[in-house]
C-alpha cells in the first residue's frame, strides 16, 4: 500500500511524529495520506472506545504505538 510507505517513511524522518499523524488528519500532507490516516484513527477510536474529538491525544499515541513509531 502506497500510503502505508510513504507514511512509514515520513514517520521515520519526522522530528515529531505526533505533529506529523495530527497534520495528517488534518489534511496537510494531501489526501491519500489524509484518508489512509483518518481511516485508522477511527479505527483506534472505535477499538479503544476513546471518543474522537474529547481524546484525540490518547488515540494518536495508541495509533503510533501501532505503526511502531
Amino acid at each position: 500500500m502506497n500510503e502505508q510507505r510513504i507514511l512509514a517513511s515520513e514517520l521515520a524522518n519526522a522530528p515529531d511524529a505526533f505533529d506529523y499523524i495530527y497534520e495528517c488528519i488534518s489534511g496537510n500532507h494531501g489526501k491519500e495520506l489524509f484518508e489512509y490516516v483518518n481511516d485508522l484513527y477511527q479505527s483506534v477510536s472505535i477499538d479503544t472506545r476513546l471518543h474522537p474529538d474529547d481524546d484525540f491525544e490518547d488515540i494518536i499515541n495508541h495509533l503510533l504505538d501501532d505503526l511502531g513509531a
